[in-house]
């Protein structure tokens, strides 16, 4: 099982395969398209969090680490 941590008093427990890396990778695959191609934003990165296994990929990742700061985060995604 993968377990990481589900918000500040709980865990999330998933079979080993299933982790947040997953959903993006299978998308990719499926799609025929490159890690590089996508993007993923999170903000439970660190050590145990649920998006940590996606942030030590090869998936180009945006940590969010004050929401407040969210829309200049992702400007440049949003630029004509």
């Amino acid at each position: 099982y993968c377990v990481f941590v589900g918000g500040s008093s709980s865990f999330d427990m998933a079979p080993m395969s299933y982790n947040k890396y997953y959903a993006p990778d299978l998308y990719c695959r499926e799609q025929g398209l490159s890690h590089e191609n996508v993007v993923y934003i999170g903000d439970d990165y660190g050590t145990g969090g649920n998006d940590e296994s996606v942030y030590l990929s090869d998936i180009p990742f945006l940590c969010v680490d004050d929401y407040t700061t969210f829309p200049d985060l992702v400007a440049f995604m949003l630029e004509d």
